[in-house]
C-alpha cells in the first residue's frame, strides 16, 4: 500500500511539473561555490545572530520563514533525504 502511495505521488508530481513548469522553479538563485563558507552556508546572507559555533535556527520576521544558520553565522539551506524505503 505504501509503495502505491509513493508511486501516485511521483506520477502526480511529474504531471504538475509538466503542466506548470514555473511552479517547479525554486525561489533561490543557484549558489556559486565561491559564495559558500566551509560549512556550505551562503556568505552573502549572514544570520543576524552571527556565529555561535553550532548549527541553529532563527525566525526571520520580514519573510516569516525559519532559517538554518551554520556555525560560521551564515544562512544554510539543507538538502537531504529524510526517508528511504
Amino acid at each position: 500500500m505504501r509503495h502505491q502511495i509513493v508511486w501516485i505521488v511521483l506520477v502526480l508530481s511529474y504531471f504538475v511539473v509538466m503542466l506548470f513548469p514555473a511552479a517547479s522553479i525554486t525561489q533561490f538563485p543557484p549558489v556559486v561555490a565561491t559564495r559558500l563558507d566551509e560549512y556550505g552556508g551562503d556568505k552573502l546572507n549572514p544570520c543576524p545572530s552571527g556565529a555561535k559555533g553550532s548549527f541553529y535556527m532563527y525566525k526571520d520576521e520580514a519573510s516569516r520563514h525559519s532559517w538554518f544558520c551554520d556555525p560560521a553565522g551564515n544562512r544554510f539551506i539543507m538538502n537531504a533525504i529524510m526517508d528511504f524505503d
